[in-house]
């Protein structure tokens, strides 16, 4: 929609236009502006283009031609078009009086109605298709801009349960193995972090500091359930201070390594790195893979799944995920080019 200042704006060009056509055919003879006769057919001949030019703008175009009623259209447009020239001879037999007493003044006039009608349907048509156009590409953007911003809640939601429910059975496997100490404070590093989910990251950007702040949070959390002697790794290098990131984008990353990494029974080790270098944002994570054949079905599925859509809304075209599993190791490599918002 047009704002206020757009619309005066506009009111003003078009005044401005009009004006310049009605002096015109003065420039050259002001002296003739004095002539009753010369005023009045120069205002009457420009009264009806302007009429003639908002006619079409206003009614013919959008409720014949936009409706694909060609044939009305066109017939209009030649009708009002023989109107406009019985019009324009009548106003030069009354208000010309070299009309009576050279033939060639009525050739002359008709010549020029003509050819004046057609410059100003063909200029009004020209402007009112064109400023369509621009409004129809606008409402399309507008549309697709709701579409991606409706997707991204969807997606960023359905991280929310998907994050509680990992963390609850975290939370239920500590409460059988130590009752008294590690599941109450586990319970307060959850509530830090849904905190952060319900209020800290409603914006579209957030601070990358509280990203990281989450993940630390995420990773002291999950490091109460895990017996001691495995080694867990969160390495933070560069500026993270003033750079912006869009909320909850990183933790599904840590969450597979934490669900598919960690094995009581064999060697298992997690190690996360966040390197800020310029606008660049590098995050690696890397695990132990014990259960080859449940990542590789599920590496895909929710979590992965949304973070990658996410990406490709938020970040099209500036970042590069990989996603590499093997025999052994899992490694998800991200890079994410940021904006200083």
């Amino acid at each position: 929609m047009l704002t206020f200042n757009s619309r005066i704006i506009r009111l003003l060009l078009h005044a401005v236009l009009w004006i310049f056509i009605f002096f015109y055919p003065f420039i050259f003879d002001y002296s003739s502006i004095y002539n009753i006769q010369t005023f009045l057919r120069v205002f009457l001949l420009t009264l009806f283009q302007f009429l003639f030019f908002y006619l079409n703008t206003l009614a013919l175009i959008p409720r014949l031609l936009a409706k694909k009623k060609i044939l009305a259209y066109i017939s209009s447009v030649l009708l009002i078009i023989a109107v406009m020239v019985c019009l324009s001879l009548v106003v030069h037999y009354f208000l010309n009086p070299d009309y009576h007493k050279n033939n060639r003044v009525f050739y002359h006039s008709f010549y020029n109605a003509v050819l004046l009608s057609l410059l100003v349907w063909g200029i009004s048509s020209g402007l009112k298709i064109t400023s369509e156009w621009f409004i129809n590409e606008r409402m399309k953007r507008e549309i697709e801009n709701e579409k991606i911003a409706s997707e991204l809640t969807n997606l960023k939601s359905q991280i929310n349960p998907h994050f509680l429910f990992n963390s609850l059975n975290s939370i239920y496997s500590l409460s059988n193995k130590n009752p008294d100490k590690s599941a109450a404070q586990a319970i307060v590093k959850l509530s830090e972090m849904m905190r952060y989910m319900l209020y800290g990251s409603i914006d579209s950007i957030v601070p990358l500091q509280k990203e990281v702040e989450y993940l630390e949070n995420y990773i002291a959390l999950q490091r109460l359930r895990i017996k001691e002697g495995i080694p867990i790794s969160f390495i933070t290098t560069g500026e993270i201070h003033h750079w912006q990131i869009a909320p909850l984008l990183l933790i599904p990353f840590v969450e597979n390594a934490f669900k598919y990494g960690i094995s009581y029974k064999n060697h298992s080790y997690i190690s996360i790195e966040l390197k800020v270098e310029g606008n660049t944002l590098y995050f690696n994570t890397q695990n132990n893979l014990h259960q080859a054949a449940r990542i590789k079905k599920k590496a895909s599925g929710i979590g992965l799944a949304n973070v990658r859509r996410r990406l490709e809304l938020l970040y099209p075209k500036k970042y590069e995920l990989n996603v590499i599993p093997s025999d052994k190791l899992f490694k998800v490599e991200l890079i994410i080019r940021m904006n200083n918002d």
